[in-house]
């Protein structure tokens, strides 16, 4: 169990580790007292990274609100300043990442099209600003 939760090893990797079929584990991974003691442990390893986890958020939005859009300047007004295109499917894969942590992905059908018009991307832009704006709230995320 410590091996598919806490070091993120495949039910493959934990047969042939510990020499049994795949079948077996799966067996094993389905009964009610596998399933509580996985849930707790997962709880557990949450609960000792939520407080680093959440002060990572805002790092974590701004990335993806940088990322959603077709181009980014990065380390503007520097020496090193330069223009990063954002291919459509990382666009859109960073989209999909912000409506989840909100809690919108379930609900929304999500394409970006390989050219946007400006007035696609503004709004886009605005909903997404919008959501991480009331997500920081409902955190008690203060700050940009």
């Amino acid at each position: 169990m410590e091996a598919l939760v806490l070091e993120g090893m495949t039910p493959r990797e934990v047969s042939k580790r510990f020499e049994m079929s795949e079948g077996r584990l799966s067996i094993l991974r389905k009964s009610p007292l596998w399933q509580i003691e996985e849930k707790n442990l997962r709880e557990e390893r949450f609960s000792q990274h939520k407080g680093r986890l959440e002060s990572m958020i805002p790092l974590a939005l701004d990335a993806l609100n940088e990322t959603v859009v077709p181009c980014t300047i990065v380390a503007a007004g520097t020496p090193n300043e330069k223009a990063v295109y954002n291919e459509p499917r990382v666009r859109q894969s960073a989209a999909e990442k912000i409506l989840n942590i909100g809690g919108f992905a379930d609900n929304v059908n999500l394409t970006i099209k390989q050219d946007p018009s400006r007035g696609e991307l503004l709004e886009t832009l605005e909903k997404i600003n919008q959501e991480k704006v009331d997500l920081r709230k409902e955190l008690g995320i203060h700050g940009t």
